[in-house]
This record gives structure tokens, sequence and C-alpha cells, in this order.
């Protein structure tokens, strides 16, 4: 794998962990790319019997999924315009993408 996606999806994952403002068991960020517009929502779950809360997606979270089309989009079906990005608190995370 490429090492600056690597690098990306622990960036991405810390950029959503530290947006969360407490405790919480599960996250997740979707991302819409259009020709020069940028919709994202948010969404975590305080613990397992709680309704989703939203939260804030940072500058930082926007430009590394950014920078994360930027290198995807040179590669075949690297062109995605929606991505969804899901993380647990022990860190560990899925990520997919619609094209």
């Amino acid at each position: 794998m490429n090492t600056e996606m690597e690098i990306l999806y622990k960036l991405i994952g810390q950029s959503i962990v530290d947006s969360i403002p407490e405790s919480w068991e599960t996250a997740q960020v979707s991302i819409d790319l259009e020709l020069g517009v940028v919709t994202a929502q948010a969404f975590y779950l305080p613990d397992k019997e709680s309704e989703p809360s939203s939260f804030k997606v940072n500058y930082s979270t926007v430009k590394h999924f950014k920078k994360l089309h930027e290198l995807m989009s040179g590669t075949p079906k690297g062109d995605w315009k929606h991505a969804k990005f899901e993380i647990n608190k022990e860190g560990h995370f899925d990520l997919s993408f619609e094209y």
C-alpha cells in the first residue's frame, strides 16, 4: 500500500478523534466531493445504547480527504465522489468509496 495514503488514513482518523467533544464508541465522517464543493457529515455514538450525535468536521479532516482524493484519482477506479470513514475507539477503521 502507498505509504502516503497510510499516513493520510492515520491523519483522518486522528482529526476525527480530535473533533469529538466527549468519550465515544464509534464515529463516522461522510464526504462528498463535487467540482469545487465539499459536503461533509459527521456522527458519533457516545456509547452503545445512545443515539448518534453530530460533530463539526474540521478543516484538517477535509484537507486530508482532498489530498487522499488527489492521490487516488490517478489510479484506475480512484476518482471517487463519496467517501465514508468509520472508526471505533480502539482505532480500528473502515474506509469505503463510491464512484
